[in-house]
């Protein structure tokens, strides 16, 4: 889903609806997500045998969001329903490709970027610790979307005169179920507001898949996410 704030206004409109039958809230969070580029360098050397690679890098850091509404269906128990936002990993490398000729010599520059986003429904724990903080722990599982797009140039000279054209180019997806754990504390600075800090565990999403994009393709691996995220919420 490309944008998913109509969704989020139903579901938030239909928690506050709910909270005659049991405690709703409602939240939005902003933060910090990592994933193991390492893991994800599958792909990074061209396919021609004879490329060099002169260089590459990587980032599996990005800013991270989340919304998310629940029902405090105990005072020690909430059902929650989420979607979040884990940012982009950017990885590229640039290649040389020797002809054997003097007048003629090539290099290629490709970069891919994977972004993953996901629903999930968690099971969240709360352990209070006098009438205004209290420990949080979740378990649940994510729909995870792991979009990967890659776009790179050829670039070649033949006796002095430069061309270049589109290398690598593609786009892929995968859709499935992973399990989601977070951990955190809880303060409620005010009457039915509340402040949320919480380390998330994202299990690996996607598969090692390609763009598709034939013999130029872009490969890339799994990797699990680790976010942490600063929150506040409002109870109904």
């Amino acid at each position: 889903m490309r944008n998913p704030a109509p969704l989020l206004f139903v579901v938030i409109l239909f928690i506050s609806g709910s909270a005659a039958a049991a405690d709703g809230y409602a939240g939005l969070g902003g933060g910090v997500s990592r994933a193991d580029a390492s893991s994800l360098e599958d792909g990074y050397a061209s396919r021609s045998p004879a490329a060099f690679r002169t260089s590459s890098h990587s980032d599996g850091k990005d800013g991270a969001w989340k919304a998310f509404g629940g029902w405090q269906v105990h005072p020690l128990l909430a059902l929650e329903l989420s979607y979040s936002d884990f940012g982009e990993q950017r990885f590229g490398y640039s290649a040389t490709e020797p002809s054997g000729s003097i007048h003629f010599r090539s290099g290629v520059t490709a970069e891919a970027r994977r972004r993953v986003t996901g629903w999930g429904l968690d099971a969240v724990g709360r352990w209070p610790l006098g009438n205004s903080f209290s420990w949080l722990g979740s378990l649940g599982a994510t729909r995870a979307r792991v979009k990967l797009d890659s776009s790179g140039i050829r670039a070649a000279q033949v006796i002095g005169y430069p061309s270049t054209e589109p290398f690598r180019t593609g786009s892929a997806e995968t859709n499935d179920w992973v399990a989601h754990v977070a951990l955190g504390a809880e303060w409620l600075p005010a009457p039915k507001w509340a402040l949320r800090f919480t380390y998330d565990y994202l299990g690996k999403a996607g598969s090692a898949f390609s763009t598709g994009a034939g013999e130029d393709d872009f490969r890339t691996g799994r990797s699990a996410q680790q976010s942490v995220f600063l929150a506040v919420a409002r109870s109904f």
